[in-house]
């Protein structure tokens, strides 16, 4: 789908919803709608027009990235530009991504433009990117295989004694190595105990022999994520650990079995927590089973028990169950899977057979 098309759809929101304009301000759905990858930048996409305002500091990067949006320098003064382009289209009724923006603005907005109604359109633009394009797809397919080289790649130097830090810096570093631009997100290694916090940070714990290892991690390419979870062990382990490490496998396994178009998010969400309770851990899986991925590392839709949302083709999200022992360890397993024509496609292939190091 082509910007101009992206454009176009917005334009048929605005036009159901009576916007004269919308001003875009969020980073994700910028670069959604223009291409503009730059820090500093703002659309107002009128009913004729669309404009790119931005500082002297991304100038030259937005003539490439954006030549189907009218340039602006706001350098010196944004609220004057924004003025000016409320007064020559005669905008009466202004959507804006309320929330993004703050309470200061919103107000100076109103003091700038006392004749233009303002109206917050969170979900307008966020929606249209929930299903994904085969463009996009396959740059998140790109994002996801740049993973399973970096797992690859911290599995074949992790060792006793190296720490979780050293552990993380080794998995950003083979991402960047094949051509992340970033990482998606704070990578998360977590060795023994400390896997038992789902978003723990990677710390000077050296691993040790009879750990499980949760390595939670992605990246960025050309605008888009990728996320994955694998847990390993060092050395030998308990029959406990094992055993849980089997649950949660086959639980993962399941749901990735029951995904079919159509079926309600919800869904999902209740068959992983119920394949748990049955093996009697599901006390110990406090988080939703997933989560969209795409511009950004969350985003729709839920893969929750809350989720009113029913899966659709080009719908990308994470399927990631997990068992949390305080004081003992953790393990979670996930992946971030698609369907396309009917059919399930997983982004990652990183192997999910346990991984003894030094085993």
């Amino acid at each position: 789908m082509s910007i101009a098309t992206r454009v176009g759809n917005v334009r048929k929101r605005m036009a159901e919803q009576q916007l004269d304009a919308v001003i875009v301000t969020s980073r994700e759905n910028v670069f959604y709608l223009s291409g503009f990858s730059g820090s500093s930048g703002d659309l107002i996409i009128t009913m004729e027009n669309g404009y790119l305002l931005t500082d002297f500091r991304y100038l030259k990067q937005a003539q490439i990235e954006s030549p189907d949006f009218i340039l602006i320098d706001i350098t010196k003064n944004f609220a004057s530009h924004l003025e000016q382009i409320v007064g020559r289209h005669n905008i009466g009724l202004l959507g804006f991504e309320d929330r993004q923006v703050s309470h200061a603005v919103y107000t100076g907005m109103k003091q700038k433009m006392p004749r233009t109604m303002l109206r917050g359109v969170h979900d307008m633009i966020d929606s249209l990117r929930v299903c994904k394009e085969g463009e996009e797809i396959a740059r998140m397919q790109q994002a996801a295989h740049i993973g399973d080289l970096a797992f690859e790649h911290v599995v074949s130097v992790m060792k006793p004694g190296m720490t979780e830090l050293e552990a993380a810096a080794e998995i950003e570093y083979a991402m960047k190595k094949h051509g992340a631009q970033r990482p998606s997100f704070d990578t998360i290694v977590a060795a023994g105990p400390n896997g038992a916090m789902p978003h723990a940070k990677p710390t000077n714990r050296p691993i040790a022999e009879g750990d499980l290892v949760v390595m939670d991690f992605g990246c960025v390419y050309e605008g888009y994520c990728s996320d994955m979870t694998r847990t390993v062990a060092v050395g030998q382990i308990s029959e406990k650990q094992r055993s849980v490490y089997n649950m949660v496998l086959y639980t993962q396994l399941k749901a990735l079995n029951h995904l079919k178009e159509g079926m309600p998010l919800a869904e999902l969400d209740r068959l992983a927590r119920e394949t748990l309770d049955a093996f009697g851990y599901g006390a110990y899986f406090g988080h939703s089973l997933g989560h969209g991925v795409g511009i950004e590392i969350h985003e729709s839709p839920a893969v929750s028990s809350k989720s009113a949302e029913e899966l659709c083709a080009g719908m990308v999200f994470s399927v990631e169950p997990g068992v949390y022992l305080n004081d003992e360890f953790g393990v979670r397993i996930e992946d971030t899977v698609t369907m396309v024509d009917g059919q399930l496609v997983i982004l990652n292939h990183a192997t999910k057979d346990l991984i003894v190091i030094g085993g």
